[in-house]
């Protein structure tokens, strides 16, 4: 969404078929440029003939023109046919339009159940093209209604315009533009059952008059291909003057990019060396310059870079950061801020280098990726070059739009004109409270929210992308949501307590609640793996599946091994509420081995799915272990997830806890299911209320087999009740020792 406002934003024109869907954009605070037109859509066959003058008509049949969704006012529709049912003795209702899936399932099915209790059967005619859709609202006194409460400018009331067929429509949007002002009332309804059965009545009593369209569509036509054939003309004379001037000059100059590599304090004097030479073969035209710390604290340093310094490739330590960069201030060209360790296409800068040339932005930046071969359109992504390119993450170069959503800059790399470079001078890469270099992600993010502050711009080039380097993550907790309140105020003006102010600064809490548990872990994560990984593998008091926390491995690094012990039990008696009071971490820890979790079997993917092919049919929350399975719609099966094979010792307890939401619209069955090849299945079900939740158990027989097949399945309690809201929640469902 935001690339697709920075393109709208930053476009040289912007053409849209209707004022209304503009002036939605700039409700959202979307900036529009000056060479901003109106023109309406052209059709393929409005300059064949002249629109045929208005005239009235009775109506014999009502005719849903448009896909049948809820976004085009089907449900309304029906709705209205609701009341006048009684009252449309010898009339026929049709359906014109394509079937979506809605809610789980074809908008069919939930048209055919909608329309079980009228006295008559509608006509659905759900696989006509265009033309065939046109003829048949030409063939007979018919009426199209177009109901949908909001639309850009929609093609189904400008073919009725066009092709004389008489329709009535929904006002306040864009396709109220299209009409004539003197045909309104006789076209036009407001969005409500009232409103749109009124208007159903007056039509069945007098008849229905054929509206003209607000413009001439043989004009509009000849009108915008002549603006578009100018717009064309000017770019190729604006191209072949740029390249007249650009012929016989000199070539760029070599030293004129410089790349400003930060190494980071893992790194090896070594390391540093290698990736430097690196950086400077792969960029001969490039001034190479690297801030390491590591580099300049080596007893061998002198000899090292000796060795290593040629005409593009300069070492200065960290401290040198704010001194060497000022002097950058004055010089032409552009300026490369990353890490050390991160690779940079040579196309990625000369992209860049054609941005600034061409462009009065300030400084870019770009998005992570991966390079893919094979595109599934749903991965698809716009990219220069060669490659495919799928996003690590999205990124956004608008500050605005930065602040509210809480998102993150860039991605660890900025390139900005040269002239800027006293800006580095005023922004330490060094966190002075954690004494040590900043996350290299948080730096630049740092420096643009810096350089916006002082009025200048960056945007994000998204058709170029970063390979991602081996970085390790960071480790920052609470300094980029810091950083990001701290700019509010003076990036944006906003007053104080404003809605404005009080709504970002909402989303910033958010993630920054969110970024401090993700660090946190990682923190943890980094601090065992350093002091006490190696420790803790040849004294291994549990199970491989890792049931002891973060704190457990801390406290045994630390020398505190009994705590250790303490700390895996208390939270082994605490996942497990059928353990006897009095056992010992020993026994708490084989009988947490013995126990089967189904989470973590699902999240592990060792399972097998049965009729839960669509995106919404199986959601996994390995933190929470829940597993959600969404009841399947009548014709498609139950929904259903094997676990196959599962090794149960005995005696063996399953629990768990059941969940239907409030949003669920009708009960739904939960079932649990034992089968092996030499006996009869163990089944067990339970039904639970929209909003309910309880905690099921049941024991495994003594007689039946240890190797066995689980199987978890939902369903509607009736099958043909709806299956809209219906999030079917298993949480905890395991295998316990007893």
């Amino acid at each position: 969404l935001e690339i697709e406002r920075r393109s709208i934003e930053l476009a040289d024109f912007v053409v849209s078929p209707s004022a209304y869907i503009l002036r939605k954009y700039q409700s959202y605070g979307w900036t529009l440029p000056a060479n901003t037109l109106v023109r309406p859509n052209i059709l393929p066959f409005s300059t064949e003939r002249s629109v045929p003058p208005s005239r009235r008509m009775p109506i014999d049949e009502i005719v849903f023109f448009g896909r049948i969704e809820r976004r085009k006012g089907v449900w309304l529709f029906c709705e209205s046919i609701d009341r006048l049912k009684y009252e449309l003795t010898g009339r026929k209702v049709t359906f014109l339009g394509k079937f979506t899936p809605e809610d789980g399932e074809s908008t069919g099915f939930n048209l055919l159940r909608r329309s079980a209790e009228w006295p008559f059967a509608p006509t659905l005619l759900y696989n006509y093209d265009r033309d065939q859709a046109l003829a048949y609202l030409k063939g007979g006194n018919r009426l199209a209604v177009m109901p949908s409460r909001e639309d850009n400018s929609p093609c189904v009331i400008l073919e009725c315009l066009i092709e004389g067929i008489p329709f009535i429509a929904s006002s306040g949007s864009g396709g109220q533009e299209l009409i004539r002002e003197a045909d309104h009332p006789n076209c036009l309804f407001e969005p409500t059952v009232d409103a749109l059965t009124a208007k159903l009545t007056n039509v069945l009593a007098k008849g229905a008059m054929t509206g003209q369209p607000s413009f001439d569509p043989q004009d509009n036509a000849k009108q915008t291909t002549a603006w578009i054939s100018g717009l064309v003309t000017e770019a190729r004379t604006s191209a072949a003057t740029a390249q007249k001037a650009t012929e016989g000059q000199s070539a760029r100059d070599p030293t004129r990019t410089t790349l400003i590599l930060l190494a980071p304090e893992e790194m090896t004097p070594e390391q540093v060396h290698y990736s430097a030479r690196e950086t400077a073969l792969r960029h001969p035209t490039c001034n190479v310059t690297v801030f390491a710390e590591s580099l300049l604290k080596s007893d061998n340093t002198s000899r090292h870079v000796s060795g290593l310094l040629s005409q593009n490739l300069r070492f200065y330590p960290l401290s040198a950061f704010s001194e060497m960069t000022a002097r950058l201030q004055g010089d032409e060209g552009m300026l490369v801020l990353c890490r050390l360790d991160q690779p940079i296409d040579g196309a990625v800068l000369n992209r860049a280098d054609v941005a600034l040339q061409n462009t009065d932005v300030d400084a870019f930046t770009m998005m992570r990726g991966h390079a893919i071969e094979n595109i599934r359109p749903e991965r698809a992504f716009v990219c220069a070059g060669d490659f495919h390119w799928e996003p690590e993450s999205y990124k956004t170069g608008n500050t605005q739009a930065l602040l509210s959503l809480s998102q993150d800059s860039s991605s660890g790399l900025v390139i900005m004109r040269a002239g800027l470079a006293g800006l580095l001078a005023r922004v330490s890469p060094r966190d002075q409270q954690l004494c040590r270099t900043k996350d290299i992600h948080l730096f630049v993010h740092e420096v643009l929210l810096e350089l916006t502050a002082e009025g200048h711009s960056f945007e994000l080039i998204p058709d170029c992308f970063l390979t991602p380097a081996a970085m390790p993550p960071s480790r920052e907790t609470f300094e980029l949501p810091r950083l990001t309140m701290g700019h509010l105020q003076r990036t944006l003006n906003m007053a104080s307590g404003s809605e404005a102010a009080l709504l970002s600064r909402l989303s910033v809490e958010i993630f920054a609640g969110e970024a401090a548990r993700q660090n946190a872990k990682s923190l943890l994560s980094t601090l065992t793996t350093r002091l006490g990984e190696a420790i803790l593998a040849p004294q291994n008091y549990w199970q491989p599946e890792k049931a002891f926390s973060s704190y457990a491995k801390i406290a045994h690094v630390y020398g505190r091994p009994e705590l250790a012990l303490s700390l895996i039990a208390s939270a082994l008696k605490a996942e497990n509420p059928y353990q006897a009071a009095d056992a010992t971490p020993a026994t708490l820890t084989m009988q947490r081995a013995r126990t089967v979790q189904l989470s973590d079997l699902a999240a592990a993917g060792h399972h097998t799915s049965i009729n839960l092919g669509h995106s919404w049919s199986l959601r996994i929350d390995e933190e929470q272990r829940m597993i959600e399975i969404h009841p399947n719609s009548t014709h498609e099966g139950d929904a259903t997830m094997v676990f196959g094979s599962l090794s149960l010792s005995k005696p063996m307890l399953f629990v768990a806890e059941i969940e239907l939401p409030e949003t669920a619209k009708a009960p739904v069955k939960f079932e649990a299911e034992l089968q092996s090849a030499s006996t009869d299945p163990l089944h067990h079900d339970w039904i639970l209320q929209p909003g309910e939740r309880k905690s099921v158990e049941f024991a495994l027989t003594a007689d039946f087999p240890s190797e066995c097949d689980v199987l978890l399945t939902t369903r509607m309690a009736k099958r043909r009740d709806p299956t809209e809201g219906a999030h079917a929640r298993w949480y905890g469902a395991a295998f316990w020792p007893c």
